[in-house]
């Protein structure tokens, strides 16, 4: 999850043809951003065990697959112009805009792993397993309608490092 939100104050400018000039009014502004991201993960994964030695089994893995992205995103802004007479009016005085946008996105990325790690037998069918994994999964974006203007957030390639300890059940 991302999100950004703030409250400033800055001059009003404009004028009739588009461009912007100084009327000496001054604009309230909070903006609230919130983009989050679930990922749901499908990989085919193979291991191969080094060698064994005392009950201890070093091993390697690698996997591929891909990612289904879903991204959510919320935008919400309120501006208000306050007169040149009134440069100090609160947010619910003056001329108020609300603007409000939602948006969704999915998305199939790549997604890639390696592991390393250790399996030590307890008996003949259980084994403890210590490991890494490194995850790759490719990025994604969303883009969203806000009062006529295409805003867009790009989320880069996520990069998981994990430790990870488990059980190995081995039927022969």
């Amino acid at each position: 999850s991302v999100a950004m939100s703030g409250t400033a104050q800055w001059e009003t400018h404009e004028c009739a043809n588009g461009c912007w000039a100084p009327n000496g009014n001054t604009t309230n502004f909070e903006v609230t951003d919130e983009t989050k991201i679930d990922s749901t993960i499908w990989m085919v994964n193979a291991y191969y065990d080094l060698f064994s030695s005392r009950g201890f089994t070093p091993y390697i893995g690698a996997g591929i697959g891909f990612a289904w992205n879903e991204l959510n995103r919320r935008h919400d802004s309120t501006y208000t112009v306050c007169g040149a007479a009134d440069p100090a009016c609160a947010v619910t005085a003056g001329s108020t805009v609300n603007e409000a946008a939602f948006g969704r996105a999915n998305k199939f990325t790549l997604a890639a792993a390696a592991m390393a790690g250790v399996s030590y037998d307890l008996d003949e069918i259980t084994a403890v397993d210590l490991g890494y994994r490194y995850l790759f999964i490719a990025g994604s974006d969303i883009a969203i309608d806000i009062n006529g203007d295409v805003s867009r957030v790009e989320i880069g390639d996520q990069h998981v490092h994990q430790f990870r300890a488990g059980l190995r059940f081995n039927v022969n």
